[in-house]
């Protein structure tokens, strides 16, 4: 006769749990995907039950483990993520879990998180690689709508904290943990210990999770008495006392390693967790996976269906038919101003758009794109066969599951192939986009926007909160222009401009010019669309932007932007750590360029713009900067003397231009009429958004700065900045905004004048309103001299830092004038890059392996290589190594050592040594310097 009995479960003493809780235990089926396997109920910890005077019977229901509502934890030793890339998508699609505890990862920071979660699993990912060593490391991954968000990252033990958000605003503080069986001293126990201590009582309100490879095995969770002498006695004993001081209770009483339970689950709330059970090891690992069910009520949304245009279905016959019925009704129409005819324009595109261009509604699902039916299947049948083989421990079983997890390896591997196959059959020059976009998606960054603090300090991971945050960051860096002290440039020199005259040809050129899969500005009109439609749209547009120019008025639309953030290094939560890329309209980027072309034209025909500035001109680069200037250098060594470089840094140099100083400026330099008035209504009331993860901040006005994401932005910059140079004795460069101040220094004197230049250039920018960065501003003392002359330089009163070396458009820069260490750079970045693509295109074809080590590692060599050509044959051969292991990774002949292996496969190739192509490179890039020179 089976008896239930009703339970009065009494939490331990330490546990912050409620005092009694009445449960009735049942029995529980289980999901499919997850066979059942031995599995700890909260109630199976709770000592033997008290049977009440009159028993029930309970019926058994059918109630799931995995409720909707449930948060999913698969806590993994990994022995190796990077080697289980294929398998990790498998368990991800048969187990579903919220979020992933890793431990043992053994990455580096070579290894990108994307490489690892690509975009398509919908994870964001944070993690600790062990310093100088390819071992160890921990990780925490979630499922991006749970928000997650660093809170503590060790710098001495492998301990890795985030947060992520359940329902009702609550936050469950998740903590991975890796204690090396191998270190057993007091001081890494106690240090070990004390940060965990401290993540705790910090958020102490918190539901508190602690999971990870503790490496304990002589410890026996339910009786906490310590067995055998693996590990200390007072190690063990310290781990147990951390569950009473800490309020916590060991959950896993399930072996992972043979015997062992090394891999441990803690908890704040034991009550939250609804089974703990143990899934077969992923790929060669020799754990088991812990998967843990807490019970709360999880806020999923709903997977939201979205319409999406289909382009190539577009009627474009069609399209161009309607602009045509239309054009003369819009040519005739009295317009009163720029926006009545810009509104008539969009509603011909716009309804010619949802006439002729089918739609099609999707759900976003987040889906490995080479998993498929039967994968899942047999991932299932894999797991269930596990489940069998532990039960009955019997030999048939585990050759079984063995037999079953070798198939799925094999067919997940053969699948993943078939996938790359696809992507890299096209041809990729005619259609290249899906190959990039796949390797985009491996080598950025993809994993969102971190939760992010505001100004009361906490972290808020909220779509529509983070962008507000970031535009509001974004708009703290304007400059509030000083109009009562406008400086005075005198009459100007210079005649003004042409009236310019746009005419069709010219807009339809631009027009076929234009990418079609450019991103779409505010105004919503595509830039497929205008391409295909050139010859039909162009009158309209030659109509508007003669209408535009003639009256000095632009749209409100074209004065919008949508701000896209993207992060640049540093804490991931500090807002100023990430900069804005703007999407302006593509329809007001073509009237800029017409306006550029013809402002720049006059700019060059009278030398307006200095000659030491070589950014965003033609016939001039960063190598020609780089060779004129390192050439005036060398020259001075030759002679003997010592050269003082200042590398300038301009703080936010793009957002701080005055607006009504840019125009007193363009005007001086002879931008007058309707085209100064149509940059000045440019410029006036411009606003900006940020869109993220689908969400759209307020607009907040923009104030101040040549609006990014423009064609005029760049060459308003080099207006603004264009007479820098004047204020100063001595040599200034300039590229863009990388700003470089020298001079020989002969005697006691010379470092006088430059620090009179650098007081000069403090008058500069305070009259302008731009700024420099003190902290940031670097001296480089270049000389032959085993002893230089020493100077201290002050800007705004801070003294400038002196160093052997400094990057300066990307090349760097030494103390002696030798390449040695820009080489090491070199070549260690080219390696890394080689190492992405043996990673990710291991198992492509020979023309695509070509391409990807052209397009991604080939340049990395060649940059401004004839500026730092080396001489020593060690640097020679550093950099040709990177090439000759490039030869290898073409063919897949890593084992090959035969003499002449490596120089046949060159052969095969046609890649020449780079010497050959530098030596080539050289002689055009001098001979372009010297005309740059000559020209201006």
């Amino acid at each position: 006769m089976n008896r239930v009995y009703e339970c009065v479960r009494m939490p331990p003493q330490h546990s912050s749990s409620e005092v009694f809780i009445l449960n009735t235990y049942v029995v529980i089926s289980t999901l499919p995907d997850t066979p059942d396997e031995s599995d700890l109920h909260i109630d199976d910890c709770i000592g033997d039950p008290i049977a009440s005077s009159s028993p029930k019977r309970s019926q058994p229901t059918n109630k799931t483990h995995r409720s909707k509502r449930s948060i999913r934890i698969l806590n993994i030793n990994f022995q190796s993520i990077k080697n289980k890339r294929t398998e990790l998508p498998v368990l991800i699609e048969s187990s579903h879990p919220d979020v992933i505890i890793g431990t043992e990862t053994w990455l580096c920071d070579k290894i990108g998180n994307q490489e690892i979660f690509p975009p398509e699993l919908g994870f964001d990912v944070i993690r600790r690689d062990r310093p100088n060593d390819a071992h160890g490391g921990v990780l925490i991954a979630a499922k991006s709508e749970l928000g997650l968000a660093q809170i503590h990252n060790s710098k001495d033990v492998e301990l890795m904290s985030g947060k992520i958000k359940v329902g009702n605003k609550k936050e469950v503080i998740i903590s991975a943990f890796y204690r090396q069986p191998n270190r057993s001293d007091q001081d890494y126990t106690d240090t070990s210990l004390s940060e965990i201590s401290w993540i705790r009582n910090k958020h102490k309100k918190n539901i508190f999770i602690l999971a990870g490879d503790f490496n304990l095995p002589d410890l026996d969770w339910k009786t906490n008495i310590i067995g055998n002498n693996n590990t200390p006695r007072s190690t063990n004993q310290a781990y147990l006392d951390m569950t009473a001081s800490l309020s916590v209770e060991q959950m896993n009483h399930h072996p992972t390693r043979g015997n062992n339970i090394l891999d441990l689950i803690f908890t704040s709330h034991p009550s939250f967790i609804d089974r703990c059970k143990t899934l077969p090891p992923i790929g060669n690992s020799d754990h088991d996976i812990l998967l843990i069910d807490m019970v709360d009520s999880l806020y999923r949304p709903k997977p939201v269906r979205r319409t999406i245009k289909l382009w190539k279905k577009a009627n474009i016959e069609a399209m161009n038919q309607h602009l045509f019925d239309n054009k003369a009704e819009f040519m005739k129409k009295e317009h009163h101003n720029i926006n009545d005819m810009w509104c008539d324009f969009k509603t011909i595109i716009h309804t010619s758009v949802d006439k002729f261009v089918p739609t099609k509604r999707i759900l976003s699902r987040h889906s490995h794109p080479w998993m498929n039916t039967s994968l899942r299947k047999l991932s299932n049948r894999k797991q269930r066969a596990y489940t069998t083989a532990k039960r009955s421990n019997l030999p048939k079983d585990w050759r079984r599951y063995k037999r079953l997890k070798a198939e799925l390896q094999k067919e997940s591997r053969q699948a993943h192939t078939a996938h790359m196959r696809e992507i890299v059959s096209e041809d990729l020059h005619t259609q290249p986009k899906r190959f990039w976009s796949y390797v985009r998606s491996r080598k950025q960054d993809s994993s969102g926007i971190a939760a992010l603090k505001n100004s009361d300090g906490f972290l808020h991971s909220e779509p529509l909160t983070k962008a507000t945050i970031l535009n509001q960051q974004f708009q703290s860096v304007f400059t509030k222009e000083d109009l009562s002290n406008m400086p005075d440039m005198g009459p100007s020199p210079y005649p003004s401009m042409s009236h310019i005259t746009v005419t069709e040809n010219g807009v339809t050129k631009l027009l076929k010019g234009i990418n079609p899969f450019k991103a779409t500005g505010p105004d919503e009109i595509p830039a497929f669309i205008m391409k295909n439609t050139a010859d039909s749209l162009s009158p309209y547009l030659t109509y508007l932007y003669q209408f535009s120019l003639d009256t000095g008025t632009v749209p409100d639309d074209w004065r919008k932007a949508n701000v896209v953030p993207i992060y640049k290094k540093g804490e991931k939560h500090v807002a100023s750590n990430y900069r804005p890329v703007s999407l302006t309209s593509i329809v007001c980027k073509l009237l800029e360029h017409i306006i550029h072309s013809t402002v720049m034209g006059h700019f060059e025909h009278h030398r307006i713009l200095c000659d030491e500035q070589h950014g965003f001109r033609a016939r001039r680069s960063c190598e020609s900067q780089l060779l004129i200037t390192i050439d005036k250098i060398a020259r001075n060594i030759e002679e003997g003397h010592q050269t003082d470089i200042i590398l300038l840094d301009f703080a936010k140099a793009f957002d701080k231009v005055p607006h009504t100083r840019l125009l007193h400026k363009l005007e001086y330099y002879g931008v007058r009429g309707c085209t100064l008035q149509w940059v000045r209504d440019f410029l006036s009331h411009r606003s900006q958004s940020v869109v993220l993860e689908g969400h759209t901040s307020d607009p907040l006005e923009v104030v101040s700065g040549v609006p990014q994401g423009t064609v005029l932005g760049p060459l308003l910059f080099l207006a603004y900045i264009n007479d820098m140079p004047e204020a100063t004795a001595s040599d200034v460069r300039l590229f863009a905004d990388d700003s470089l101040l020298f001079r020989k220094i002969r005697n006691r004197g010379d470092p006088e004048k430059l620090q009179a230049d650098l007081d000069r250039l403090e008058e500069w920018e305070k009259r302008w309103q731009m700024s420099f960065h003190p902290s940031k501003c670097t001296v480089i003392r270049v000389t032959g001299r085993r002893k230089p002359m020493e100077t201290k330089y002050t800007l705004h009163g801070h003294t400038l830092e002196v160093v052997n070396s400094g990057k300066y458009l990307g090349v760097t820069v030494s103390n002696t004038l030798r390449w040695n260490e820009h080489i090491q750079t070199t070549s260690s970045k080219a390696h890394r890059t080689l190492g992405f693509l043996r990673r990710n295109l291991g198992r492509s074809t020979p023309q695509v392996k070509v391409t990807a080590y052209t397009a991604l590692v080939r340049p990395i060599l060649e940059y401004a290589s004839t500026v730092w050509d080396p001489h020593q044959v060690t640097s020679v051969r550093e950099l040709e190594g990177v090439q000759r292991r490039a030869a290898r990774f073409v063919f897949n002949t890593y084992t090959d050592t035969s003499p002449g292996c490596v120089t046949n496969l060159l052969d095969q190739l046609g890649w020449e040594p780079l010497q050959g192509y530098k030596h080539d490179a050289q002689r055009t890039d001098s001979s372009c310097a010297t005309r740059s020179t000559t020209n201006s």
